[in-house]
């Protein structure tokens, strides 16, 4: 259980919608020296990949909707796969982020055991009324059009035992959040949440300060787990 705590498995998960130009450069401008400051805290013992899932809207053909890069303990293929990924498209404000989160559950290959952690960064909330005022312009305001539901998306997450961080950009996703997060507390009993952290300045360098944090973070709590379930096999 403790080799397997050892295993970090990142996602992020990013709107690339155009407004989102700054910081999907913010995370390409943070990959090398993320990898250098884990490895260099850890003393190169933990076994580290990284995924990205990027997500649109429907006004992009379903194919074109979620751009996928799998899991990859390689960075120079990593920012390799990254370095095609641009900001463009939009119609209305709100964003297929169902379709994202299930990209992150359906075509990403989570190790079983270990750190699992999944990074979302946006700028604009969901679709449906349930996740946002009137000021969100949306087509679908009686939800995901494909017929996808945040709580079955939350159970998964739980289920997986997916640390979720939000990267809060602008005030108009706390409505979503703040479902999200009810949803995924239930779902969990109780034993996991969303962690929302400030990504407003797209600052590369305040951003790195902060994946090494939710990395250590993250490793801690799985730690926890690890042995609290090697107690329970003692009994």
């Amino acid at each position: 259980l403790f080799k397997e705590a050892d295993q970090i498995d990142l996602c992020f998960l990013v709107d690339t919608t155009g407004s989102m130009h700054p910081w999907i450069d913010t995370v390409k401008g943070s990959i090398t020296s993320l990898w250098k400051r884990i490895n260099r805290h850890f003393e190169a013992s933990k076994d580290i990949r990284l995924a990205f899932v990027g997500y649109s809207d429907f006004d992009k053909l379903r194919q074109e909707r979620t751009r996928v890069v799998k899991f990859t303990s390689s960075q120079t293929n990593y920012l390799r796969e990254l370095s095609g990924i641009q900001a463009s498209g939009g119609g209305d404000l709100a964003e297929d982020v169902m379709g994202g989160l299930c990209a992150v559950l359906d075509d990403l290959a989570w190790r079983e055991n270990g750190t699992k952690i999944l990074i979302h960064i946006a700028d604009c909330p969901c679709h449906g009324r349930e996740f946002h005022d009137n000021s969100i312009s949306d087509d679908y305001l009686h939800g995901d059009p494909e017929g996808k539901h945040h709580h079955d998306v939350m159970g998964r997450l739980a289920e997986n035992g997916i640390q979720y961080f939000f990267g809060k950009i602008t005030d108009k996703t706390d409505r979503m959040v703040q479902v999200f997060d009810v949803s995924l507390r239930e779902q969990s009993h109780q034993q996991m949440c969303i962690t929302t952290f400030n990504a407003t300045s797209g600052n590369t360098d305040q951003f790195k300060r902060t994946l090494e944090s939710i990395v250590m973070q993250s490793t801690q709590r799985s730690l926890h787990v690890s042995i609290r379930a090697d107690e329970k096999l003692r009994l």
